[in-house]
């Protein structure tokens, strides 16, 4: 009787593990790993890379810019708006950031769209377009007699369109007057990373803080930051002569109640024991300073 129960048992797990194994899960395609979705131009969707057609290669447009998205949607205006705008090349546009106490002019690299010759009507269809949407930027729109502008941010992108009457009539007493229905019209786009912001309005402060100690415009300073935490800035600075860059050097800078000082700028050495002891500079950013 024994040996039977035995034997029962034996080939009741014998079929208990032949069905586990034959009903075992199999991995769901969900959890598929970072770098298992590459597509047909080896771009890895799941680490955010995606094909740039311009540039030829895989970039992540948080990143980078690709001119591809204006093209995408320069062609989306079309359909909406019958307008065909023609790409003009590479451009370089301001970018107003501005924080209600400090404005800084942010230069962007971009491409350009235009059209020489469209009605008023047609420019209307555009902007309304761009203004049902996007994100009107306020500290970038302008208007005047000529023409204006309108500034709109879309994801990690800048955009300006801008329009400008053909014909004008200048008055000797009397204002500027429009003549016809005529409009050029001009759409640039490039590359902005709204979470830079900060560091743009901070670079701006540390630019009119050199500028007034070195008796610069604040337009000939070039400075940038190359790292820096909440209360400490280390960054690189040079001056433009006639436009072309001259001397300069390094700058650490803290913030102390609101305001950003200067506590070295040059070439020279510094007072390690100082900028750790007192300004509480960390190690990390002493790097190449106090190594």
């Amino acid at each position: 009787m024994k040996k039977i129960l035995t034997f029962i048992i034996v080939i009741v797990v014998i079929a208990g593990m032949g069905y586990f194994a034959f009903y075992r899960p199999q991995p769901s395609n969900n959890n598929q790993p970072i770098g298992g979705d590459r597509d047909e131009h080896d771009c890895i969707g799941s680490a955010g890379y995606s094909w740039c057609e311009t540039k030829q290669k895989c970039l992540r447009v948080f990143e980078e810019f690709c001119s591809d998205q204006v093209a995408d949607l320069v062609d989306v205006v079309r359909q909406v708006s019958g307008i065909n705008l023609a790409v003009k090349g590479e451009t370089n546009f301001d970018w107003i950031v501005f924080d209600g106490t400090t404005r800084a002019d942010k230069s962007i690299s971009g491409i350009l769209y235009q059209v020489d010759d469209i009605k008023r009507a047609d420019y209307d269809k555009i902007e309304k377009f761009f203004n049902d949407n996007y994100k009107i930027d306020i500290n970038n729109i302008a208007d005047g007699v000529a023409g204006g502008l309108r500034g709109y941010s879309i994801n990690y992108m800048a955009c300006i369109l801008n329009f400008r009457h053909n014909q004008l009539k200048e008055n000797e007493n009397a204002p500027t007057e429009i003549v016809g229905d005529s409009l050029n019209v001009k759409l640039e786009c490039g590359y902005f990373n709204p979470n830079d912001v900060a560091k743009i309005l901070i670079e701006q402060k540390i630019k009119e803080i050199l500028a007034a100690k070195y008796d610069k415009k604040v337009t000939d300073v070039m400075f940038n930051i190359t790292r820096s935490d909440d209360t400490h800035v280390v960054g690189n600075v040079f001056f433009l002569i006639d436009g072309e860059q001259g001397e300069g050097g390094g700058v650490l800078a803290i913030k102390n109640q609101d305001e950003w000082k200067l506590v070295y700028d040059g070439n020279g050495s510094v007072d390690c024991q100082l900028l750790k002891n007192t300004y509480k500079f960390s190690d990390d950013l002493l790097i190449n300073y106090c190594d």
